[in-house]
């Protein structure tokens, strides 16, 4: 049958029951492996990596570099994510204060790809110097723009995910506040009734 809003589907049995508890133990599994220390140097090598001018122009001229490119990016981004998100309910929450370092370090990282295309003078990638451009622009000026747009995304991605996590953190903080209060109240009637 149907699981109504809020039932465990691992009280319903069957193939639900089992499906849930397979997704449950690899999102678990996913998250054992999901570790600042692994995840925070992948997804800086990946996004500095596809960065490199040359690399940037070998992708762009092999479908199978572009796949790989767009692979790697996408799979970093994702277990970056993870770790500021954290998705998983659950007991083991990640400490604020992991979520929002991860979030400044990767913030930093971002920037050391996206300003100095804002501010060159001349043209990083040598394959967009050739490229035709709208309107008679320069390939230096269509380089600002880029570098203008990619930090305008970039600082507006990490503004929203920081202020998420933020409200998110004052969120926890008031949920462990109001576990205390309980444990004590219920201290304090135990207490009040063995007396």
């Amino acid at each position: 049958g149907a699981l109504t809003a809020g039932e465990n589907p691992a009280a319903s049995g069957g193939a639900a029951a089992e499906r849930f508890e397979r997704v449950s133990r690899a999102l678990r599994a996913c998250e054992r492996l999901l570790t600042p220390w692994l995840v925070v140097p992948l997804w800086i090598g990946a996004t500095w990596l596809w960065a490199i001018p040359a690399i940037s122009d070998a992708a762009a001229g092999s479908a199978g570099l572009q796949i790989l490119c767009h692979l790697t990016l996408l799979l970093t981004g994702l277990g970056l994510w993870w770790l500021v998100v954290d998705p998983l309910p659950g007991a083991h929450l990640r400490a604020n204060g992991q979520r929002l370092g991860v979030l400044g370090v990767t913030h930093i990282a971002s920037a050391c790809v996206c300003i100095p295309l804002l501010w060159l003078s001349h043209p990083l990638y040598p394959l967009f110097t050739h490229a035709p451009r709208a309107y008679g622009i320069s390939a230096s000026l269509d380089q600002h723009i880029a570098g203008g747009v990619m930090t305008l995304i970039e600082f507006t991605v990490f503004a929203i995910a920081f202020a998420a996590v933020f409200i998110s953190m004052l969120s926890r903080s008031d949920a462990g506040d109001a576990i205390e209060a309980e444990w004590s109240l219920e201290a304090t009637t135990q207490r009040a009734a063995s007396t």
